[in-house]
């Protein structure tokens, strides 16, 4: 019996083709992860969280100096946004901090900023009557930028 030839590929050269075909199949890596249930589905990164950095807001100082007939009469010395006294915007933030006055050369201490004359935020010194170039810093905190005024003579007292 004689075999009729085909042109059928042999076994053997069939079975290398199917190896290396299931080699490249199965080594090759998708770009994607595995998605929910293991599928090929891409998976969403996550998300980078961006903290915003506060913006301390610029505040200028302002001083009031009433006439008295006290023998150390008082001073007041409060902190002022650009737009207006930072106790009176709703919503505003109170400044905290400290304020340093010196006057006259004299220093009167670091003070707690406070809340004066019901609307304000500052400080009071009570010095004797007179005229007076006072300095004064504020510390500034989380909200307000520090800031640095120098008065010149300022009269103080009746």
């Amino acid at each position: 019996m004689r075999r009729h030839l085909s042109s059928a590929v042999p076994a053997s050269l069939v079975m290398t083709m199917l190896a290396a075909c299931g080699f490249l199949l199965t080594s090759c890596h998708s770009p994607y992860l595995p998605g929910v249930g293991g599928g090929p589905h891409p998976t969403a990164s996550p998300s980078h969280t961006v903290t915003p950095t506060p913006v301390r807001k610029p505040v200028t100082l302002n001083f009031y100096a009433e006439p008295s007939l006290d023998p150390t009469p008082p001073v007041w010395f409060i902190i002022e946004t650009a737009t207006d006294h930072v106790g009176q915007l709703p919503g505003e933030p109170h400044p905290t901090g400290t304020m340093t006055v010196v006057a006259g050369g004299v220093s009167y201490g670091t003070q707690v900023v406070s809340l004066q004359n019901d609307v304000e935020y500052g400080v009071n010194v009570h010095v004797p009557p007179g005229r007076y170039d006072f300095v004064v810093d504020y510390s500034g905190d989380a909200n307000y930028l520090p800031a640095h005024k120098a008065y010149m003579t300022i009269p103080v007292g009746p």
